[in-house]
């Protein structure tokens, strides 16, 4: 398979033929410049890994008293068994968010500019940046689930739940890293996208069941947690969680939910991205 790319470079734009091998081989060449960059700064890697475990350990002593006092609503007396499934679902989004940090510092510092007068594939660049960006997202997930079974938390579905906890955690990667992307090349300074960003990422936790259930949520809260993505990652991560058996009808509304919510981000970020990068 072979498509015809435009590429820009000093004398101008060129059309340049891009083979799907090539488009691959520079994919993975980009990801590991993400790789590297991120090996270089291990701090980063170790708090971005420790804070949602902070958030596990933290709000399943906090709250502990909460899920006893009300079993029937929030599925179990265990509230940290509960909350494992909405910390996985808000660390995926905290990082899918994050995804884009770094293109916005490449052009803040001219790196992408360099980048794109080379050879290289403009959708490789994205490309890389979204793969490295969904693998810590599951990486962290599979930490935060680690941790959870450390202390006594079991998925109750077993391997299949665990499978379904996986899927759901990267539908809802997949739209959110796509959203933070777009914004890197829509605001032309790293002050601007966290405004925006954080703007956006407030208001889908606490309007989400991540950390407690509808049913204790004022009526008016009830009818808009529904349009939240992350409320039903949550839901079917926490169905996986609690019941032995994962409910396949909740599973089929969130994954065609979450599905439509991926492909509307990404087409509006395609054409964003296409114009910022000609």
């Amino acid at each position: 398979m072979q498509t015809d790319a435009t590429r820009t470079g000093e004398l101008g734009p060129a059309v340049v033929p891009v083979t799907t091998p090539a488009f691959w081989q520079e994919t993975r060449a980009l990801t590991r410049r993400w790789v590297l960059q991120a090996s270089r700064e291990r701090m980063m890697i170790v708090f971005g890994l420790m804070q949602p475990l902070l958030w596990l350990l933290l709000f399943g002593n906090v709250f502990s008293g909460v899920a006893r006092w009300r079993p029937d609503v929030f599925g179990t007396d265990s509230y940290l068994a509960f909350q494992t499934a909405g910390i996985v679902a808000l660390t995926v989004l905290g990082n899918a968010m994050m995804g884009g940090v770094p293109l916005l510092f490449d052009r803040e510092s001219g790196m992408l500019a360099k980048i794109l007068v080379t050879p290289s594939s403009r959708g490789s660049l994205v490309a890389s940046r979204f793969f490295f960006t969904s693998a810590f997202s599951l990486a962290q997930s599979l930490l935060i689930l680690l941790v959870a079974f450390l202390m006594g938390v079991r998925i109750a579905s077993g391997l299949s739940g665990f499978v379904v906890i996986l899927w759901i955690s990267l539908l809802l990667s997949v739209g959110f890293t796509v959203l933070s992307l777009m914004l890197a090349f829509l605001f032309p300074h790293h002050g601007a996208f966290f405004a925006v960003t954080g703007f956006i990422t407030q208001p889908l936790l606490f309007l989400s069941t991540a950390l407690m259930p509808r049913q204790v949520m004022p009526a008016a809260m009830q009818a808009i947690v529904w349009m939240n993505p992350l409320t039903y990652a949550t839901e079917v991560a926490r169905d996986a969680m609690l019941r032995p058996v994962p409910d396949g009808v909740l599973l089929a509304q969130a994954s065609a939910v979450l599905l439509l919510f991926d492909a509307a981000v990404f087409w509006k970020a395609t054409g964003v991205i296409r114009r910022r990068l000609e």
